[in-house]
């Protein structure tokens, strides 16, 4: 109790099937997101959902967004026509099985396509029985390390968030950090980050046709997925890059000092 704290929370509850940040009990967690003074969250829904949780007051909540990860670097790689994107932690929340749905419905529209499946997580056996011997999927089901993860959103047509729920996520500015559209679930804060009609779109969540129908609008429409993928990148560089990041993050642990002054001297 000698110093203030400030706490990033980002999942205030845990995410379905999420075994292994389950490890560690959720009332573990909540107690140490009340003992917080200030608390940093990724999206103003998270804000209000740590206020009621957890009753850190509403000017102790800093909403600060997810920083970008990520460099182009020297190595350029071409975006390849119709590479489909799903990148990150596999969980059930994550919606992918929505994603291997909607292949065939986008297939009707769009011959050549590949959907590209990059992360680890919960067992994959029930993902590698719905795609089958599916020539149109592309699977990395292992940790990308940082050099691959590059080449994987480079190499992406589109980024794809088909998700079950969420509060925020660090996938969407690693694909604005590379220019790339992201289809996205209306879901947590999602879309407080992805702009509809803007850096991409916005879709129903659990529903595979809805899922499809964006990917397929976007796939037929290089022009759009550009300028979609280059405001992006410019709302990356105003909003979430590590400067802008870090400049945020200080002046929330500013406030938290200031705020404990203030108590001493009442």
């Amino acid at each position: 109790m000698r110093y203030p704290l400030v706490v990033t929370i980002h999942d205030p509850r845990y995410h379905a099937g999420d075994k292994v940040s389950q490890k560690t009990p959720q009332w573990v967690m909540d107690y140490g997101f009340r003992c917080a003074d200030h608390a940093i969250v990724h999206g103003e829904a998270l804000a209000l959902q740590v206020h009621q949780l957890f009753g850190i007051p509403n000017d102790n909540i800093h909403v600060i967004p997810h920083v970008a990860m990520g460099s182009v670097g020297d190595v350029v790689i071409d975006e390849e026509p119709g590479n489909i994107l799903f990148f990150g932690r596999i969980w059930d929340y994550k919606g992918l099985e929505y994603l291997i749905r909607a292949e065939p419905l986008i297939a009707k529209e769009v011959s050549e396509f590949k959907i590209v499946i990059g992360g680890e997580g919960e067992d994959f056996g029930k993902y590698r029985n719905m795609i089958g011997d599916s020539p149109r999927f592309e699977i990395h089901n292992r940790w990308i390390d940082d050099a691959e993860r590059a080449e994987f959103f480079q190499r992406a047509s589109i980024v794809v968030l088909p998700y079950k729920e969420a509060t925020q996520s660090g996938v969407v500015p690693v694909a604005y950090t590379y220019s790339r559209p992201v289809v996205a679930t209306r879901v947590g804060a999602l879309a407080e980050c992805v702009f509809h009609n803007e850096t991409g779109l916005l879709v129903e969540p659990e529903d595979p046709q809805d899922l499809a129908n964006a990917i397929i609008k976007l796939l037929k429409d290089a022009q759009l997925r550009k300028q979609m993928g280059a405001a992006g990148h410019r709302r990356m560089q105003n909003e979430s890059s590590p400067a802008v990041v870090a400049r945020q993050t200080v002046q929330a642990y500013q406030a938290a000092i200031e705020g404990r002054l203030q108590m001493a001297t009442t």
